[in-house]
């Protein structure tokens, strides 16, 4: 049965199904259907099962009670982005197990004879380029520092889902030019809690890959020298098209392109990290300090221009800018000599946290891009009380890296964050960090 219904009350008499009412025993809400009348199901008592449409938006009061007591046993989940439950929706019903997500409306759903079954869920799309597979870990490893950091903050029951839409060394204004000529232009992979491998989806369109799932969190990352070396406002070389010569406009075509296909979903600004060429402490500040005196401008600019907003910036840039303050800066490559002989940087820091001219290092840097998003997106009322943080990832040529540097790296994130809460995207001194004590150790063991 798919009844379509408006969001006026049904009464029994008028139901086209009233006269299946006594042996009814499952009901399915076609997808399209939005809002369900009170009394739209009153008085089915056989039935056992309803599926609703994951865009329904209302339930109307007793939609599904009973003028008599009943026991019949009756399944349902509520769909995560209902914004309306009326009341007695399933009065007189004794036995109801009813399916809900933690942090929906259904969630605080109470009525006698309703046993409730919570489930937490949280997906999370990422748009950009290999800076993005940078802050997912999506193509290095088979696994996900980034969703190792989210099941441990939203605990091991949690249903998690990230996914990588990307297309190497592009900016928003590509991005933004895709979306408008609808080209599949971007590999989409996913990776989930219960299938911890990224699997390729294929080819896909921005709006297919938007519209794949109902995410709860899209972010957009740039690439261009607004960040990268903190130069204002000036013409992608690579733009033809005028409308996105500027962050700001291809931003904003952007925002009205992921609301339009993942309605849900809160928009997240991913700024990376200012590129280095030197291994020193604060390497870069001067360009990141640029950067950070253009963003906030970027996106007041695109909100006002589109109509919808950023939810916030995620600082990933200023994560890596306060770790430059301390000796996580000056790793190499050719740091082998420490003292316990198993540890070889060979694949990760190079230059200043980064593996090459531009990408964050795999290990660390990658750690701290990843940490940072999931302190950014993840509210403190959704986190599992007493949450422990995995330390970081490492390749099987690396071998075991000091706690230390895991440490270290959280420190340097939380900082960034609870900054940018503050309103403020200035670097952070992390101090009594500028000498690795194991290659310290390493050093006294050789003059023993």
């Amino acid at each position: 049965l798919e009844p379509l219904v408006d969001n006026a009350s049904v009464p029994a008499s008028n139901q086209p199904w009233a006269s299946y009412a006594e042996s009814i025993t499952k009901i399915i809400v076609g997808e399209g259907v939005v809002s369900i009348p009170q009394n739209a199901f009153a008085d089915y008592p056989a039935l056992t099962t309803v599926v609703l449409p994951s865009g329904l938006d209302s339930i109307g009061d007793g939609a599904f009670s009973v003028t008599q007591n009943n026991a019949t046993s009756l399944m349902m989940t509520l769909p995560r982005h209902l914004s309306t439950l009326g009341k007695d929706i399933f009065k007189d019903r004794n036995n109801v197990e009813l399916t809900v997500y933690s942090g929906s409306i259904g969630a605080d759903l109470a009525e006698p004879g309703v046993k409730l079954i919570t489930k937490k869920v949280f997906k999370l799309m990422l748009i950009g380029n290999s800076y993005s597979e940078d802050a997912s870990n999506g193509t290095h490893t088979t696994g996900s520092q980034l969703l190792d950091i989210l099941q441990s903050m939203l605990g091991e029951d949690a249903e998690i889902t990230v996914a990588l839409l990307s297309s190497g060394g592009k900016g928003m204004h590509w991005h933004a030019t895709q979306a408008e000529q609808g080209n599949t232009a971007y590999g989409f992979k996913v990776i989930t809690s219960n299938n911890p491998v990224w699997k390729s989806q294929g080819s896909y369109t921005s709006a297919d890959a938007l519209a794949w799932t109902d995410w709860d969190v899209v972010s957009l990352q740039p690439y261009n020298i607004n960040v990268s070396t903190g130069q204002e406002s000036v013409p992608y070389p690579d733009s033809t098209d005028p409308k996105f010569y500027h962050i700001e406009d291809s931003s904003a075509y952007m925002l009205d392109h992921v609301a339009r296909y993942a309605p849900y979903a809160d928009i997240y600004f991913y700024m990376h990290w200012a590129q280095t060429s030197s291994t020193v402490l604060n390497a870069a500040l001067s360009n990141y300090n640029k950067a950070a005196a253009f963003m906030p401008q970027v996106l007041d600019f695109a909100g006002t221009e589109s109509g919808v907003q950023f939810k916030d910036i995620i600082p990933v840039g200023l994560s890596i800018q306060n770790a430059r303050t301390t000796y996580l800066a000056l790793l190499r490559y050719n740091t082998t000599a420490y003292a316990d002989g198993n540890l070889n940087l060979i694949t990760d820091a190079q230059i200043g946290l980064q593996r090459d001219g531009g990408h964050v290092s795999f290990n660390i840097g990658r750690y701290i891009a990843a940490l940072t998003f999931a302190e950014t997106i993840i509210p403190v009322g959704m986190r599992v009380e007493g949450y422990v943080l995995p330390d970081i990832r490492i390749t099987e040529s690396v071998g075991q890296l000091p706690k230390e540097y895991s440490e270290l790296a959280q420190k340097s994130v939380f900082a960034a964050v609870n900054g940018w809460k503050n309103g403020s995207l200035a670097v952070a001194n992390i101090e009594g960090y500028t000498q690795d004590p194991t290659v310290a150790a390493s050093e006294m063991l050789k003059k023993m």
